[in-house]
């Protein structure tokens, strides 16, 4: 650039120059430096990066910038040094006004120019203070402009007078971004400057009529997503002002929360002018093209050039910009950007929002924009726009309190079935009596760990409503008593399902008093009456309300009979079959049969679910035993992903994408007559940009709003069909974050609250009769229940004991740490524990190995055993000093003592130390005789217990272990000591300076090929300083969730594995020919075979963050923490 511009000797403005990184520009100083040297030389040619080039004397560079804030770089002093500075002065805004004024034929621009200016500084004075608002020139300049358009059409009609026409303009531009405060005060400025100037009703002609009939219609905003609006004033009034905004600016941009009609009114405002054109009317169609730029890298967006090849490849946005502009029909283009708005990739349009009007790419190329174009934004709010972006375009700020419930009721109503319709009052007079206080309760007398607007609730209670209306078995004839209790119910489920433990008993006792209206003197209540002020108290009682004795979501109402049930027969026993695995049984308990209900309801009449609750509350298990999901049902199939601090945007399009089959051009879809669900794990775990924003939850929000996403390598619009989301997150915390509500309104929410004792008492004692019923004798089956009640009181006592803190992030104790206890003790054999005192050895050895090894201090460990001491002589009444482990003494069990059994292995306590020592020598030495690298161990009885440890895990199925030391604290010759007792295989990677993701990948499927193709059982080694890039965590993480990673292996490497395990495929009766089927197959053989040892070191932060990111390294792992050698060993 500098080499042409000292060549031609033209001048240059480089606008907004501070945007370019501060390293370019120090080398940009260099280079101006070298062309100012030879200027003041004189010289006729010179050297210049290089080249021996021509000067043209009159070459000079200008820079135009703002001063720095976000996304601003200081400019470095080599470059200050250039050149002169010269600061812009705030011009008089009143004089410019007068002149333009004039040169429009105004005769009074003088005190019409002076008020004009006069508003907006009293305006910026006294209105508050918001993101959207701005007062500067452009703002000034817009009124302008829309004075002078104004004056054209109307200047020679006696009503108006020129006070009038800016007064208009003044509104016009304004009255759309204010918020609902701020309006009284707008209009009481404009009041006192215009006195007595009345503004005539402006003339839309058929545009108004149209947008009420096409709301009435239906809203169509992407293909098989229409919505009918209920057109209230108050929406028609934003949709008007979008109209008169959209003639004046060429940006525009439409803020405001959720559910404030933003994407609505958009939509039917071009489809009343699309229509109004078809009629004749003097109205241009609209063709909207919708992307969200958050939903791909910016290079995605605008284009990029190939690292390699220097080969340009365009942008969504380029093709779509220069389709547009490039159109040669009289139809207007809106291009929308749904998304959220930040420093970058907005301001890399400013040249395109101010009145350039030009798109500048990085190619070189520059497409100038048609008048027929419209700039659209949609967000939620402008926390992170720059004072430059929101300068140059024009605002309409939606607010949901406009709105309220009441026109999502109106719609509703309006669509009921012919059977139900004649009670249409009825139902209305249901949501006027519950819905206002409920909603009101549940904000503000209720925790609710997922936040969800009064509007979200609303819609869930509606979904809801649907779903039991359309019950297979028809309804009862009492009809109003049926839909008053199906109303209750939806209540219950709706806004008292998003409610925590706490809150749930509250929610009880008010709705019950509601209900029966007894709440003349409740607090709650009057607290809202106070509140609201036009609630009409209705003095009604429930004609049945849910019986008494529990939780009024202990119930359910049957529609076909007219009757409240309990969700659980009392008298019911679960039983678990003789041969099932551990790992495969799953206990019903009240909890997962209402959760299953919720969603089997919403998920067949088509609505998506997000089930919240903390760790260990079954959420990923109700949901993925869900018989739609689990494939027993064919008409549905699932995809599966899981999110972690490092997700990607366009690895979730990818994963969803390729397991899709395609329809026809442009439409993906699952096979024919199938419906495809998507379960999203930890939907809330990936890491928040610079700006807030997080791409995998907006290329997934672009699916829900717009019913498909762009094909990344032909920037072209695919359309998903038949799909259906459900997803799954912890309350926000941790490396849990809060996602934006643009997408969980689309969610009907549910809060799985963690299971009360008498749950966890049912669950767990189901479980151990059956591990006793294989074989054991009365006297340990006597032990059972007290063993169950210990447990969980053991289980309850460390989680409130022992809190997490910076340096022990990882005491965090779930449901998954009691269930392992129970697997350890499901691995004892009868013919081995014979009486009592034996059993509850065993019992006291897995709590030792789930909760005490994890143990940082010496005190906790210590604390840890006398509390387990107290409980044994508590719930078992033995004395646990004397009988179970005396002081000084360790247990141990294995199934490693005897050297030659080989299969069926027996589980058994290791009292004999010497013994012990003898055989552990005896398989070093094995080890040793077979391997190319011996090693040299000196086994103290530190060593031996950790190998003994390492060793219980990776005999368990899906055992995984995450050791916890000081590097040369002996975590991997242990481990690989563990692995040749099993008679195992070990793998692990070896990094050397050209390791990267690629070869990682290649790591990785042999590492599957070994576990999931030979059968072989498999250990991988991995330690913390093998993490090249932190993907790799990324992808254990996945290992450990799921067994999978998603997108390993393409299509011909899946077809070498499907030859591979043909045949056992077909002795377990799997169909070889369906690929999904012989993928699970696969996935299950690797999860059954493959155990992961992760080595970490807890020195500095990286072990926490890396905890807090990849929730998995706790959850699916048992932990053993590695202490400093005892002296003995020493």
């Amino acid at each position: 650039f500098f080499k042409g511009l000292a060549g031609c000797g033209s001048w240059c403005c480089f606008d907004e120059f501070n945007r370019i990184n501060v390293e370019v520009l120090s080398v940009i100083a260099q280079q101006i430096l070298t062309i100012n040297r030879a200027k003041a030389l004189g010289v006729p040619k010179f050297q210049f990066e290089g080249t021996y080039m021509q000067l043209n004397q009159n070459c000079n560079v200008f820079i135009t910038m703002n001063p720095g804030y976000a996304g601003r770089a200081e400019l470095p002093d080599n470059l200050k040094a250039l050149f002169r500075p010269c600061a812009m002065m705030v011009p008089d805004y009143a004089l410019i006004g007068m002149i333009r004024l004039l040169s429009f034929g105004f005769e009074d621009a003088y005190n019409n120019a002076k008020k004009l200016v006069m508003t907006l500084t009293l305006c910026s004075e006294q209105l508050s203070s918001q993101k959207h608002y701005d007062y500067g020139m452009r703002a000034v300049n817009s009124i302008l402009v829309a004075a002078g358009s104004l004056r054209q059409v109307v200047g020679d009609l006696p009503e108006w007078t020129e006070a009038k026409i800016v007064m208009r303009s003044v509104y016009d531009v304004n009255l759309p971004k204010f918020t609902v405060e701020d309006l009284p005060l707008f209009f009481g400025i404009t009041s006192d400057l215009f006195p007595g100037v009345e503004l005539p009703h402006a003339d839309h002609g058929a545009l108004p009529k149209a947008i009420d009939d096409q709301c009435m219609e239906g809203v169509n905003i992407a293909p098989g997503k229409t919505f009918k609006v209920d057109p209230v004033p108050a929406f028609t009034n934003k949709v008007l002002q979008l109209y008169e905004m959209v003639l004046v600016r060429h940006g525009v941009m439409v803020v405001g929360q959720t559910s404030s009609g933003k994407t609505a009114a958009i939509h039917a405002l071009s489809q009343a002018m699309t229509v109004c054109n078809e009629n004749g009317e003097p109205y241009e169609k609209v063709q909207i093209h919708t992307m969200n730029p958050k939903s791909i890298l910016s290079g995605q967006l605008y284009g990029n050039f190939d690292e390699n090849t220097h080969e340009w490849s365009d942008g969504v946005l380029a093709v779509l910009y220069r389709t547009c502009a490039f159109d040669t029909s009289p139809d207007r283009h809106w291009l929308l950007f749904d998304g959220p708005v930040d420093a970058v990739w907005i301001e890399n349009m400013n040249t395109v929002l101010d009145d350039n009007k030009k798109l500048c790419l990085n190619s070189g190329e520059i497409i100038k924009m048609t008048d027929r174009m419209t700039m659209m934004f949609e967000a939620e709010d402008l926390e992170q726009a720059s004072p430059a972006t929101v300068s140059r375009v024009g605002m309409i700020f939606c607010e949901t309190r406009n709105l309220g419930w009441k026109p999502l009721r109106k719609v509703w109503l309006d669509a009921l079935p012919e059977a139900i319709a004649p009670h249409r009052e009825l139902l209305s007079t249901l949501f006027d009596w519950l819905v206002p206080p409920i909603t009101y309760f549940v904000a503000k007398r209720c925790t609710v760990p997922t936040p969800v607007t009064d509007q979200e609730l609303m819609s869930s209670l509606l979904r809801l409503l649907t779903c039991q209306l359309e019950a297979p078995d028809g309804l009862a004839s009492d009809l109003p008593k049926v839909l008053e209790c199906a109303f209750i119910k939806g209540i219950i489920w709706s806004a008292g399902a998003c409610v925590d433990s706490d809150g749930r008993v509250k929610f009880d006792v008010y709705l019950r008093a509601l209900l029966a209206d007894n709440v003349a003197e409740d607090e709650a209540h009057l607290d809202f009456l106070s509140k609201n002020r036009d609630y009409v108290n209705q003095e009604r009682k429930a004609i049945m309300p849910p019986p008494e004795g529990a939780l009024v979501h202990d119930f359910r109402f049957d529609m076909k009979k007219a009757q409240w049930f309990n969700w659980v027969d009392p008298s019911s026993r679960f039983g678990i079959p003789k041969d099932a695995a551990f790992t495969s049984v799953v206990v019903p308990t009240v909890d997962t049969i209402r959760s299953e209900w919720l969603i089997t309801e919403l998920l067949t009449n088509g609505f998506h679910v997000l089930c919240t609750g903390d760790t260990g509350t079954g959420k990923s298990v109700s949901v993925k035993n869900h018989k739609l999901l689990n494939g027993s049902d064919d008409s549905w199939m699932s995809i599966s992903v899981n999110f972690s601090a490092q997700t990607t945007a366009n690895a979730t399009q990818d994963i969803i994408d390729g397991k899709l089959d395609k329809r026809r051009k442009g439409v993906l879809g699952p096979p024919l007559n199938k419906t495809c669900i998507v379960f999203v794990d930890d939907l809330n775990m990936p890491a928040k940009e610079e700006y807030g924003a997080q791409p995998p939850i907006e290329i997934l929000r672009q699916w829900m709003d717009h019913a498909g996403w762009y094909n990344r390598d032909e920037n072209e619009y695919r359309q998903i069909v038949d799909t259906q989301f459900i997803a799954a997150m912890g309350p926000p915390g941790g490396g849990r974050t809060r996602i934006t509500q643009r997408y969980v309104r689309h969610f009907n929410v549910v809060n799985f609250v963690p299971f009360d004792g008498e749950s966890l008492q049912r669950v767990f004692g189901t479980i151990l009769d059956w591990v006793l019923s294989k074989g054991f004798s009365s006297g340990v089956k006597s032990v059972s229940a007290p063993m169950v009640v210990a447990t969980v009181d053991v289980y309850e006592t460390i989680a409130k004991n022992l809190l997490p803190t910076p340096m022990k992030s990882h005491y965090t104790f779930n449901l998954r740490d009691l269930s392992k206890v129970f697997q350890g003790v499901s691995q004892g054999s009868a013919d081995l524990v014979k009486d009592k005192e034996q059993f509850i050895r065993l019992w006291s050895h897995e709590c030792l190995r789930v909760f005490h090894d994890r143990l940082v201090t010496e005190a906790d460990r210590e604390y840890f055993t006398g509390m387990l001491a107290e409980k044994v002589a508590e719930h078992f009444t033995v004395d646990f000093n004397k009988k179970i482990m005396p002081p000084g003494r360790s247990l141990m069990y294995g199934n490693f003592i005897d050297p030659k059994v080989v299969i069926n292995k027996k589980y058994d306590e290791i009292s004999d130390t010497e013994l012990l020592s003898k055989v552990m020598e005896g398989y070093l030495e094995d080890y040793n005789a077979n391997t190319t690298k011996p090693m040299s161990l000196v086994l103290f009885e530190n060593a031996v217990q950790h190998v003994s440890r390492i060793s219980r895990v990776i005999n368990q199925p899906y055992g995984n272990a995450l050791l916890v030391g000081v590097g040369g604290s002996g975590r991997k010759s242990l481990t690989t000591l563990a692995v040749s007792m099993a008679d195992f295989a070990l793998r692990s990677i070896v990094i050397n300076r050209t390791y990267g993701k690629f070869e990682w990948r290649e790591d990785l499927k042999s590492i599957f090929m070994v576990a999931g193709v030979q059968n072989e059982p498999t250990v991988f080694l991995f330690d913390d300083t093998q993490i090249v890039d932190e993907t790799f965590l990324e992808d254990i993480n996945g290992i450990l969730n799921t067994g999978e990673v998603p997108n390993l292996f393409n299509s011909e490497e899946m077809v070498a594995v499907n030859e591979g395990l043909s045949k056992d495929a077909r002795e377990d009766g799997i169909n070889a020919g369906n690929p999904a089927e012989m993928y699970a197959y696969f996935i299950s053989r690797v999860r059954s075979n493959l155990h992961v040892v992760l080595c970490l070191s807890p020195i500095g932060d990286a072990f926490r963050t890396r905890l807090l990111m990849f929730p998995a390294l706790v959850n699916c792992c048992t932990i053993d923490w590695f202490t400093a050698w005892p002296e003995e060993a020493l």
